[in-house]
């Protein structure tokens, strides 16, 4: 599974923790989406459910991403990779600023084991910055508005790996010479 599958399961484990839901069950799978996965349509959320899509993107423009060992010791480098990505989240319903607002309160303190930050950060999640107060706006579909409310994340993911690098094990025996 690469970075990708890890960071939108993560995601979903934070909002899951965040309304105090399980993530094994239908009514979680209902509630959280990810939208705008390839071969799909644009989602359509009821008016009368509460809701939240979610979808992921890579950040490249951010200076945080990049490459750094972090250890090396007998023949062994270990390698910290720094990837960036954003997370909207989108919710819908009813109950869409309490629920975007619950959620926004709830991701600015690791407040415990079932925090949406510390789900997070046991997948190797951090925030890479503030995350700004929910934005609350009406959308129009067809003849009726409804409300939605939407957060900007921005998150880095800490993949970290351990690579064998070669060593020469006797350097060969070196003649120096002078000009004189």
């Amino acid at each position: 599974m690469g970075w990708y599958e890890t960071v939108c399961d993560a995601v979903f484990d934070a909002l899951c923790a965040a309304f105090g839901m399980n993530p094994e069950t239908n009514a979680a799978l209902e509630r959280f989406i990810q939208a705008y996965l390839p071969n799909s349509a644009r989602p359509q959320a009821a008016r009368t459910t509460d809701l939240c899509y979610y979808s992921v993107s890579e950040d490249n423009t951010d200076t945080a991403y990049g490459y750094q060992m972090i250890q090396y010791e007998d023949s062994k480098a270990t390698i910290k990779e720094t990837i960036p990505f954003s997370v909207q989240l989108v919710f819908y319903g009813p109950n869409a600023d309490n629920d975007a607002h619950k959620f926004w309160r709830l991701f600015q303190f690791d407040s415990g084991y079932d925090s949406p930050r510390s789900v997070l950060r046991r997948a190797r999640i951090v925030p890479n910055g503030a995350v700004p107060r929910p934005t609350s706006l009406f959308e129009t579909e067809g003849a009726y508005q409804r409300r939605r409310c939407d957060i900007r994340l921005s998150l880095a993911y800490l993949d970290i790996e351990t690579r064998t690098i070669a060593t020469i094990s006797k350097a060969p025996d070196l003649n120096v010479s002078t000009n004189t």
